[in-house]
């Protein structure tokens, strides 16, 4: 027996490298998978919230014979958000004369945006209603990963369609 056959077992410096890169680019694919599924689920649950809006809105129409003039939030939660759709304006978070429904969104879907940031960061989304007359409205969502708006009516004064987001210095802010 030699002394060398003692040291030939176990891997080389090189296998051990190349086995680390290996996990290391299905780690990273994992993850890259993972990132696109949750943001996929966000857009969905902004959506979701639109819709809803968007129904309130139409009800506020069928009822009072036009859209809303505001919508604005009245309450913020941990865990929801209670926007009010306000027939007349008021100030604060008070309403005008008319009429004025409720809408409850989950905070997954409503995240009130700091005024500093781009409207398309991480989660963080923002919501534009405008009401140009009695008979039209805007109503849209910034949407994660570059995707235009989603949005009902005409939406044209909800965002810069040159670079598909809703200006973070826009009036029409539901905020």
């Amino acid at each position: 027996m030699t002394k060398k056959s003692a040291f030939l077992k176990g891997f080389t410096i090189l296998e051990l490298i190349i086995g680390m890169a290996i996990v290391a680019v299905l780690m990273g694919l994992g993850i890259a998978g993972v990132s696109t599924l949750q943001q996929s689920t966000r857009n969905t649950e902004r959506r979701t919230a639109l819709q809803a809006v968007y129904t309130e809105v139409e009800a506020m129409r069928g009822d009072f014979g036009a859209y809303p003039e505001q919508i604005k939030v009245v309450t913020y939660s941990s865990s929801s958000t209670t926007l009010v759709l306000c027939q007349k304006s008021g100030s604060g978070t008070s309403c005008g004369t008319g009429g004025s429904r409720n809408v409850t969104l989950s905070n997954s879907a409503y995240v009130v945006q700091n005024s500093t940031e781009a409207a398309s960061t991480t989660t963080e989304s923002v919501y534009c209603y405008s009401r140009p007359s009695s008979t039209s409205f805007s109503l849209a969502v910034s949407l994660e990963g570059g995707s235009a708006p989603y949005a009902y009516g005409s939406a044209t004064e909800c965002w810069d369609t040159a670079n598909n987001t809703i200006p973070v210095a826009s009036a029409n802010r539901i905020k």
